[in-house]
């Protein structure tokens, strides 16, 4: 179980990592106005992402920030998200790549097994969003 943990955590830095980088690129915004507005799109999103079919998330997506062809920011934002959104709502399969590393290792699993370390994983990823989003739980009362 430690060795799951372990794997999971590397899930969770990767998303916490590109959650900063997104909300760095944001503080690079000028007018502070447009800074909230970006701030407050993609929270949303994030939010989106942990509980949204994927055509509600990419309807939202486009009808927010409209994607342009050319613009690798939106591009990877994009597919970050629905990353997070199959993720957080266990739809991609088991043999779906981005559940390579996770299984790897785990000989002999069967479908029950499977289906936890999927729901572990999308509960941690689920929990480091409403964490970074500021959006208070149950369990953790608003930051100040």
């Amino acid at each position: 179980m430690k060795k799951i943990k372990e794997k999971i955590a590397v899930y969770r830095k990767n998303y916490e990592d590109f959650i900063n980088e997104i909300n760095h690129l944001f503080e690079q915004t000028k007018d502070p106005v447009e800074k909230t507005n970006r701030r407050e799109v993609f929270d949303t999103l994030l939010l989106l992402a942990t509980y949204a079919s994927r055509e509600a998330l990419e309807k939202e997506f486009h009808d927010l920030l409209p994607l342009e062809e050319n613009n690798p920011t939106l591009l990877s934002i994009c597919q970050k998200l629905q990353e997070i959104n199959g993720l957080c709502t266990c739809t991609f399969s088991d043999e779906h790549e981005i559940y390579q590393h996770l299984l790897a290792g785990s000989n002999f699993l069967n479908f029950e097994k499977k289906e936890v370390l999927r729901n572990m994983l999308s509960a941690e990823i689920t929990e480091l969003i409403l964490e970074k989003t500021n959006t208070p739980t149950m369990n953790a009362p608003l930051r100040n």
